[in-house]
Order: C-alpha cells, then structure tokens, then sequence
C-alpha cells in the first residue's frame, strides 16, 4: 500500500514493502538535484585534457589531492638530493668506492698477482702487451720473433692463468 512521505521539499511516494529503498532512491535523487556541478581538466593516458563535469564533492576532493601532489613534489625537489646530481655536482656527494668494494678489488688484485706469478717472464709479459691492446704481430714485432711463436706463447699463458686465476 504506498504512502506520501515528505523530505526537504519533496514528496515521496513510499511502499510498505521496500520502505527503506524506495526513501534511499528518493534521497539520493534529490541529493543529486540540489548538488552543484563543476568542471575540471581531465589529463587522459594518452595525453590529451578534456573538460570534465563532476559534482563539487568530487571535483573539490580531485583539485585537494592535486594541490596536495605538486606540494609534495615541490618540496621534494628542494629538499633532496638525487644520486644522479653525482654526475653534475662532482664528488663530494658521494664516492664509488666502498669497504666492500674496496675489499673484491684488493681480493681480485691478490689473485690476478698470484696467477701472474705462475707465468714465465715472457708469458707475463706477452700477456700484459696483449692487455694492453696490442695485437699478437705488435708483440712478435717488438719481442723480435714470429708472430706464430708469440700466439702460441700467449695462448700458453692464458691457459695457465685461467688454472691459476
């Protein structure tokens, strides 16, 4: 059996059945007239802005949050550092060297000396010209001897500092 409610200005009509949703319906309806709408710029995935009508609720909690993220980011950039200015603003930022690496590099550097030291003279210094980037006939051209001599020479002591190293 329907009855007449009355709620800020607006008469409902109310069923006994589904009384609660029937009133719900009708508020939010009249909620949803009475609320004022705005518009605000809307920037899209793919980069391009409308305009976008939304009630003030919601447009005043967008332009709140988007106020609140520029502060944020605004303060960020004045008030910290970031590990890329290392490369504009030099060293007293910060260091590449720490304990740890500078623990491998005194690790690696004992061994590669103690492999070197397995080599005959020649090998290591064969080897030391090739890492120096001097190619296999340099080498034989300044040790005076045939280039195929001086390959096999070298190719003798990488084998024996990949055994050693």
């Amino acid at each position: 059996m329907p009855c007449h409610a009355h709620f800020s200005g607006v008469t409902v009509g109310v069923h006994r059945s589904t009384d609660f949703l029937c009133v719900l319906v009708a508020l939010i309806r009249t909620q949803a007239e009475r609320t004022q709408r705005m518009k605000i710029q809307w920037k899209f995935a793919d980069g391009t802005t409308s305009e976008v009508e939304v009630n003030e609720e919601i447009g005043n909690y967008i332009t709140a949050s988007r106020r609140e993220e520029s502060n944020l980011a605004r303060k960020e950039r004045y008030h910290c550092y970031s590990l890329d200015a290392i490369d504009y603003e030099g060293p007293e930022y910060a260091t590449d060297t720490t304990p740890e690496t500078d623990l491998i590099r005194e690790e690696d550097a004992a061994r590669i000396n103690t492999a070197l030291d397995k080599l005959s003279e020649t090998q290591k210094r064969r080897l030391l010209m090739l890492a120096d980037g001097l190619s296999v006939n340099e080498i034989a051209r300044i040790e005076d001897v045939a280039p195929n001599a001086a390959w096999k020479s070298i190719e003798g002591a990488k084998k024996k500092f990949k055994k050693h190293f």
